[in-house]
This record gives C-alpha cells, structure tokens and sequence, in this order.
C-alpha cells in the first residue's frame, strides 16, 4: 500500500485557510463547525483528540482518528507536488480542484472510516481518476487528500511514530502518550493500513 499523497508549504496557513474558504463559497457548510477564535491546539483538542487502536501486529498500533502533517522532505521529488495537493472535489461532475498546499505546518484532522470518492485530477494530462479520501481544518469540512486511507494508518508503538507514510503527528496537537495507554482493543488488521509493508 503506498503512503498517502501530500505536499510543502508554500503559503502561510492563513492564506491557505482563506483559499479553502474562498473555494467553498465562504458558505457555512465548508466551515469545520464553530471554531470562533479557537487556537489550533484547542480545535485539534475538541474536534480530534489522537485516538489509537490495536492490530493483528503486536508492534504497531492503528491511528484512527488525530491531528496530521505532512513531511515534504521524507517525500521524492517526483510526487511531493501531487502528495501535498489539498483538493476540494465537485459532487455535480465528479471532479477535483486543488484549492492549496499543505506542509509541515498545516496539520489537518484525519478520521478513519470515511468515505472516499474518485475525482478527475484538474492537473493531469491523463483521464483517469484519482482516490480522494475526506480530512478536515479548523475553517473547513469540505477538503480531501490523495489516498486511500479508510482503515486507519499505521503506527510503531515503540518509535511513537507513524509508520510508512510521509507524515507526521505534530505533537503539541496530541497527546501521544495518553493515546498509548488508552488504546481501544479493535484488532484492525495490519495489512489494511496506510504505511503496512503488505504490498499489494
């Protein structure tokens, strides 16, 4: 399974905020709830606190729900540009449209169990259609990233890290340490996590 696309700040994360609000209409549907003057942290904190849960494999863990960031630098510079592409995607024609960039400092919220559409790709050339997997922002609901990442994605135990992807879980947005102790005893199975070394 390959890691999950992203990409590098190339503009502050206002900017970035005021683009998705921009693209969305600046309706209220696009709106990650009321997040009024909330800092990041007390966003992350209220709207996706780190939550972990057990696998088939003893050393890894399954992050279903927290904050994430991307890591430009652990990516190739082949697909880092289509990695970090942050889309909102057109349900009337099925249809993507890169609306920013994300990067080391704009963490999104990831939820495991959602559900992924497939959307023309606006900047390719070719005519087939790329897996969008919904996340959201403290100003937005409405936003999605490249993959698949419907079963959760993996994470070494041991390392306190996430495994196999290029990104990261900032950690003055989540309590790792917390989550470890409280992991929920769901089994998911390792080879249907973002990060496994299942292939296929």
């Amino acid at each position: 399974m390959r890691s999950s696309r992203t990409a590098s700040l190339a503009v502050p994360v206002v900017a970035l905020i005021l683009v998705l609000v921009g693209c969305s209409g600046g309706g209220d549907d696009a709106a990650g709830g009321d997040s009024g003057d909330a800092s990041p942290e007390e966003w992350f904190a209220q709207n996706c606190p780190l939550e972990l849960s057990s696998t088939d494999k003893s050393e890894t863990l399954a992050m279903v729900q927290g904050p994430v960031a991307m890591d430009p630098q652990d990516m190739s510079a082949d697909t880092r540009e289509s990695e970090l592409a942050l889309y909102t995607y057109d349900e009337s024609t099925a249809s993507a449209e890169v609306a920013g960039e994300l990067g080391s400092d704009t963490p999104f919220c990831y939820k495991a169990n959602q559900e992924g559409v497939e959307g023309s790709d606006p900047t390719s050339e070719s005519d087939y259609d790329i897996p969008l997997y919904p996340v959201s922002m403290p100003d937005s609901d409405s936003v999605y990233i490249e993959g698949d990442m419907a079963e959760g994605i993996a994470f070494e135990k041991e390392e306190k890290q996430l495994d196999g992807v290029s990104m990261v879980i900032p950690e003055e947005l989540a309590d790792i340490d917390s989550a470890i102790d409280n992991v929920a005893d769901d089994q998911v199975e390792y080879c249907d996590l973002q990060g496994s070394l299942c292939g296929g």
